[in-house]
């Protein structure tokens, strides 16, 4: 019965083949239990997204900075706020020291290492000329 609807709307065999390569792609991800809810959530926001992602770029003239300030405004404060929620869930005061130097340790890498990251990919970018469609100039 897929297959004849799948026929009859558009009248076309590539529309069959499609059919059996989502089909397919379906099985693997249930084989493979992936879950339902984060793709569902992908497919329902994914044009959301990409047409906010084309105003920022609009709204920033083409410049990528706009996302390390959403990092700043973002990131930051939630491990300030995991941090603070680590240390006060701790029972054991003595404990604090070990885990506190490497929790700091741990967070300066990871920060240098994703700051260095975020600019760099910044600077490569800026450094291409980005032109935008002629429709969504201003």
């Amino acid at each position: 019965m897929a297959f004849i609807g799948a026929y009859s709307i558009g009248g076309s065999l590539g529309d069959i083949v499609i059919m059996v390569a989502i089909g397919l792609i379906g099985y693997v991800l249930r084989k493979l239990k992936f879950p339902l809810v984060p793709l569902v959530i992908a497919l329902v926001l994914g044009e959301m997204v990409e047409i906010s992602l084309r105003r920022a770029l609009i709204l920033s003239d083409g410049s990528f900075l706009i996302f390390l300030k959403l990092l700043k405004l973002i990131a930051v404060p939630l491990i300030f706020v995991s941090l603070i929620k680590g240390i006060s869930s701790l029972t054991d005061i003595t404990r604090l020291s070990r885990i506190g130097y490497k929790t700091i340790l741990i967070y300066i890498v990871t920060t240098i290492l994703a700051t260095t990251v975020g600019l760099t990919m910044v600077n490569i970018l800026n450094r291409r000329s980005i032109s935008l469609p002629a429709w969504t100039t201003r």
